[in-house]
Formats: C-alpha cells, sequence, structure tokens
C-alpha cells in the first residue's frame, strides 16, 4: 500500500500548489489593477484642475481690460502669473502620474511571469 499512497500524495501536493497559485496570480492580477486605475485616477484628477485653473486664468485674461481700469498693472498681471504658474504645475503633475503608467506592469502580464517562474522552480526540484 506505500507505493499507491505516494502518487496520491504527490497528486495532492500538486492541486494544492495548484490553487495555491491560481490564489497568488489573484491577488498578485488585483493589486496591479488597483495600481494602475489608482495612477490614472490620479493623474485625470490633476489635469481636471489643469484645465479649470486654464480656464480661470482664460476668464481673467478676457477681463483684463475692466480690471486695469481700477487695479494697477502689476496687481493685474501677478494674478495672470499665479492662474497661469498654478495651471502648468497642476499640468505637469498630472503628465508625471501618466508617465509612471508606463512603469508599472501592463495588468495580468505580472502573473505570468509569476507564472512561468513558479513552474519553472518546479520543474527544477
Amino acid at each position: 500500500m506505500a507505493h499507491s499512497e505516494e502518487p496520491s500524495r504527490a497528486l495532492s501536493a500538486a492541486a494544492e500548489s495548484a490553487v495555491a497559485l491560481a490564489k497568488a496570480e489573484v491577488k498578485l492580477a488585483a493589486s496591479e489593477a488597483k495600481a494602475w486605475f489608482s495612477r490614472i485616477g490620479l493623474g485625470a484628477v490633476f489635469m481636471w484642475v489643469a484645465s479649470v485653473l486654464v480656464q480661470i486664468f482664460l476668464l481673467v485674461l478676457v477681463l483684463t481690460p475692466f480690471l486695469l481700469s481700477f487695479r494697477p498693472w502689476p496687481i493685474v498681471v501677478g494674478t495672470l502669473g499665479l492662474g497661469l504658474l498654478l495651471a502648468a504645475v497642476a499640468g505637469l503633475v498630472a503628465m508625471r502620474e501618466f508617465r509612471r503608467l508606463r512603469h508599472l506592469p501592463p495588468v495580468g502580464r505580472g502573473a505570468e511571469a509569476l507564472t512561468q517562474a513558479q513552474a519553472a522552480s518546479v520543474t527544477e526540484h
């Protein structure tokens, strides 16, 4: 009976390993998706903020002749510069977040690499 139990134990261990591998792949894919979508969301929020600030800058630019009638020109130019600076900073932060997406592995690719590495380690044993 000792010989008949060894294949069943080996099959049971292989099945348990396959289940553990599947669970690890699902967890990895979920964490990759979460990281990817958080980068996209953060980039989209900063892009929206930048577009709102550009709209405010354009509104102040259009109202510049009216503002110059009762405010000194340095204050009006400072207001325009501040609006443009804030819009540029928000736009640059959004671009940085979108560029950081390149450094993340595509969703689902990391699980394939993990599977290949674990399959290689199983064949070595």
